[in-house]
């Protein structure tokens, strides 16, 4: 009975340490500092960057389709913008790779207004999926220059 209660503690300090720590972990190997506020940089820029791109991703479906709750809509799309916010302020230098990731926002930012448009009725001008493919490219793009240190 005790070995049960020792394997069940562990595993909840792992699923604690994976879930709250493992994101922190993860965005400080990343960013190469130690301190929560990184010097703007290719790989800082990218990887924020493609955090924003998997937000919208992962949700836009779920939170977009026929019947969708205005609110749940409106949480998602300030959520998106913080995103693509933060990746836009990381993304100020010289490399190529910053100069990609933030076109690959604007694209995403467009989108993101477009949808928004046509969750309020309005009409699509252009393609969804030919932009996300765009943002796609750009990110796949500056993840290349930014291994490269360009």
């Amino acid at each position: 009975m005790l070995k049960l209660v020792r394997i069940a503690v562990v595993a909840l300090v792992l699923y604690v340490v994976v879930n709250e720590a493992g994101p922190w972990i993860k965005e400080q190997l990343s960013s190469g500092s130690s301190g929560g506020d990184a010097k703007p940089g290719p790989v800082r820029c990218v990887y924020l960057a493609d955090e924003a791109n998997e937000q919208f991703g992962d949700r836009v479906g779920r939170v977009s389709g026929p019947g969708a709750d205005p609110a749940v809509w409106e949480g998602f799309l300030g959520e998106v913008r913080g995103h693509i916010g933060a990746a836009q302020q990381q993304c100020h230098c010289d490399q190529e790779s910053c100069r990609k990731a933030l076109e690959a926002m604007t694209t995403l930012e467009d989108l993101l207004h477009e949808l928004d448009n046509r969750f309020r009725g309005g009409v699509m001008e252009r393609s969804a999926v030919r932009r996300q493919q765009a943002v796609n490219e750009l990110l796949n793009e500056a993840r290349v220059l930014a291994r490269e240190g360009n």
